[in-house]
């Protein structure tokens, strides 16, 4: 039998601390009669899921990587489970820049499943490559949807036009365009190649327009 409503949850030896109903308990309707619990002794299950795995809480400081690159934890010897950064929910890998101090930043890990905390590591990412592609029947960026004309039906989603947005972190610029194609290109990302239809001037037309920004 286990409780779960309005219990003390933190704090120090709660696996010792009392736990369970208070005053007398008895089970009835039971097929031997009833079940007295009164006396029945109460704990508290400590960083056990429901399945009786035994949960792992890791807690360490680490200073921020120099620069301004994206910062991002790696848990790739780890299973599942959350991540904290000085109090700030991360899901399992980026952290915002915002949130890090110089050093003695806290990181708390909750581990679900298990695996090796100490080959966790704190790394910084700079992106090298940005990849994208649009056609004529994808959708308009989500910004426009608030657009007046749409919002009052003078407009249809269908007749607005796409766009495709290219952006680098702060402090970065476009240092070149590799590949670019008006037409039907084929691959993805990195692997881009033309197709049946392609428009020979699609590379100039791309670089003059975002190259340096």
């Amino acid at each position: 039998m286990e409780i779960k409503l309005e219990q003390q949850n933190y704090g120090a030896f709660i696996e010792k601390d009392g736990a369970g109903f208070k005053g007398r308990i008895k089970v009835t309707g039971c097929k031997n009669g009833d079940i007295d619990l009164t006396e029945s002794l109460w704990t508290y299950q400590v960083f056990q899921d429901e399945f009786g795995r035994i949960m792992l809480l890791i807690r360490t400081y680490f200073d921020a990587p120099g620069g301004t690159d994206p910062v991002v934890l790696n848990l790739g010897s780890m299973g599942k489970g959350q991540a904290w950064v000085n109090g700030h929910h991360i899901g399992r890998y980026h952290i915002p820049r915002s949130w890090l101090y110089t050093s003695s930043n806290l990181l708390v890990i909750c581990e679900e499943t298990g695996g090796n905390p100490f080959k966790i590591s704190i790394k910084s990412l700079s992106t090298r490559a940005i990849c994208a592609q649009v056609s004529e029947t994808h959708y308009p960026p989500l910004p426009m949807w608030m657009h007046s004309d749409l919002i009052n039906r003078r407009m249809v989603v269908n007749n607005m036009t796409p766009e495709m947005h290219l952006r680098c972190e702060d402090g970065h610029t476009i240092s070149s365009i590799e590949f670019a194609s008006y037409g039907t290109p084929q691959g993805s990302c990195q692997m881009f190649s033309r197709g049946n239809c392609h428009a020979p001037n699609s590379l100039s037309v791309v670089s003059q327009g975002i190259h340096g920004k």
